[in-house]
């Protein structure tokens, strides 16, 4: 009986991962497609003598008037400005990356008991299939570098935390505590509205801990926390931010962020509706969720700011969240695996069609 358990999980891994390879090609094949276009053009220059970019020193160079006319993140638009420099083929290899990273880091804040290819599939599908407007999301490149790479120090950052979380008389190590104050840094200074949610999700956690440990709370989560703020007040102190034509006055990305937020919830119902028992991170993530949804419609009434950085983050919450909670089903329940493998089939078939459907052009 055992075997033949084991002989069904490597065909349905090995399905699993051939699914991956497909949507890794497809997503290559529509970002070679997917050429650079409208703010692209603009930063492909060098931003103080308008002339292309053919050295880092052109990109340093332009950083005053990122500061003083354009406003957002210097390191992002710096990154874009570096990966504009390389070329369409290097950009596109570099994005197909970032979304399969993306889905290795969400995979990583599942605590399972074997690691299943369905827990790095799910939040490589449901990046396309969650997201209606995907093609300026992640085809094009200033998109991706303003809105979704900062994901991949934010995701580095909640995977110190909920370590730090299971811990119980261990201390996390010096080297991983310094990578998630650097990283909730970077996120932050990427876009602050990653930072908004770190700040978040920090203060959260020295609470649950200081009420665990009796008063005894982990250095780190507060330097964490006081990094993603600077990283924040850098990146919404430039002056070019309080213009008109401004990086964070723009609506750049513009999908729901509904299907995602809804599906957790959905799945944290039946949980709940079957006698499961959430962990500390998963209501920690349940109120970080909460609270990046509020904030996405409190900078929507905002005016001069735009929420494209919300949307995705919240975007990633969700999917972590969903996934976490669908580990704990499955440990649990474990004869319900195969709905877990039949939503990530749904997810990549959704998903494949979305991205089949935009073969006649993308626009």
């Amino acid at each position: 009986m055992k075997s033949e358990s084991n002989k069904q999980s490597i065909v349905i891994n090995s399905v699993m991962g051939l699914a991956v390879i497909l949507q890794a090609l497809l997503v290559f094949y529509l970002q070679h497609r997917f050429a650079f276009l409208l703010e692209d053009m603009d930063y492909i220059n060098n931003l103080k003598t308008g002339e292309v970019l053919k050295g880092i020193g052109d990109i340093f160079e332009g950083i005053p008037y990122i500061l003083r006319e354009k406003g957002g993140s210097v390191l992002s638009i710096g990154i874009l400005q570096l990966i504009l420099m390389m070329g369409e083929t290097a950009a596109d290899v570099i994005n197909t990356l970032v979304l399969l990273v993306i889905s290795f880091l969400v995979c990583l804040t599942v605590k399972t008991s074997k690691r299943d290819v369905v827990f790095f599939a799910l939040p490589f599908f449901m990046l396309i299939s969650l997201n209606s407007d995907w093609q300026y999301s992640y085809m094009w490149q200033f998109g991706v570098v303003n809105y979704v790479y900062p994901a991949i120090p934010f995701l580095v950052f909640l995977i110190a935390v909920i370590k730090e979380l299971n811990l119980v008389k261990k201390k996390m190590p010096l080297w991983l505590q310094i990578v998630a104050c650097v990283a909730a840094f970077f996120a932050a200074w990427a876009n602050a509205s990653y930072g908004l949610i770190e700040i978040c999700i920090s203060v959260i956690s020295i609470f649950v801990l200081y009420k665990m440990m009796k008063g005894r709370v982990p250095k780190w989560l507060i330097g964490s926390g006081a990094s993603a703020a600077v990283g924040s007040i850098i990146f919404l102190a430039a002056a070019g931010n309080f213009k008109s034509e401004s990086v964070i006055n723009g609506i750049y990305i513009s999908f729901s962020i509904f299907p995602g937020v809804v599906l957790a919830l959905l799945l944290l119902a039946v949980i709940m509706r079957s006698g499961g028992f959430l962990k500390i991170e998963q209501m920690i993530l349940i109120v970080a969720l909460g609270f990046s949804v509020a904030m996405r419609f409190i900078i929507d009434w905002l005016p001069g700011i735009a929420e494209n950085g919300m949307q995705i983050c919240c975007m990633i919450l969700s999917i972590v969240l969903f996934c976490s909670l669908l580990a704990t089903l499955e440990r649990e329940y474990p004869k319900h695996k195969y709905w877990m493998y039949g939503l990530a089939g749904c997810s990549f078939l959704y998903a494949l069609l979305s991205m089949l459907e935009s073969f006649g052009g993308v626009s």
